[in-house]
């Protein structure tokens, strides 16, 4: 699976989209590209389930889930002092695609706690079910006029990234890899990517980065 569309990234080396040739090569720089991107960021950026993921209650109405964004909870379990024990799902409100309202407005009085319960005894007395991220499932097939779930500058930024490799290895004749090249009466001066990442991609993974809420 992959952040970017297999179409996306033959459009941007100008390849013939219904031709298949390096269609294997350029799917495994795209998941490359899409690894590379869940490090920077500190996040499985790609949809995924994630089961009785533990938190703290803070004793405040907010709670912050970690992975984002949020497309559906499937369960919340709240210590009761002897149990986890499942509440209702009426009693919290998704927000923002990211954190958890609790109690939701019209439930003030029937929900368990007046708030995400802190208890002294059970350090993390939270455990929320969840599916969150971009869904990629037809990354390879889907056409580049096809919907996508992936934010568009997120996308580019993979693409770009898995075209770099491309370009600097023998599928893209290694311009990237060389400082002179003179071609008739075409003399270039190319800056060799050395390491890290070009600042267009990092400004848009930057954006991304995992922020922790308390």
């Amino acid at each position: 699976m992959a952040l970017a569309r297999l179409s996306v990234l033959k459009s941007y080396l100008l390849l013939n989209e219904a031709a298949s040739t390096y269609d294997n090569a350029l799917k495994v720089l795209l998941e490359q590209a899409t690894e590379i991107a869940n490090q920077f960021t500190g996040r499985e950026l790609e949809s995924a389930s994630y089961t009785l993921e533990k938190y703290q209650g803070n004793g405040r109405d907010a709670l912050w889930l970690r992975n984002y964004p949020v497309t559906a909870v499937s369960a919340v379990k709240l210590w009761d002092g002897s149990a986890f024990t499942t509440e209702t799902s009426t009693y919290y409100e998704l927000n923002d695609s990211r954190w958890l309202l609790y109690p939701a407005p019209l439930y003030l009085s029937s929900a368990t706690f007046a708030c995400w319960p802190i208890d002294s005894l059970v350090r993390l007395n939270i455990q929320v079910s969840y599916t969150a991220g971009y869904v990629t499932t037809l990354w390879a097939s889907a056409a580049i006029t096809d919907s996508f779930a992936v934010p568009r500058d997120l996308e580019m930024a993979v693409a770009r990234m898995a075209a770099l490799a491309w370009e600097d290895g023998k599928g893209g004749s290694g311009r990237l890899g060389v400082t002179t090249m003179s071609r008739v009466s075409e003399s270039l001066t190319i800056d060799r990517f050395v390491a890290g990442l070009p600042k267009d991609i990092t400004d848009v993974l930057q954006s991304y980065t995992r922020v922790t809420m308390a």
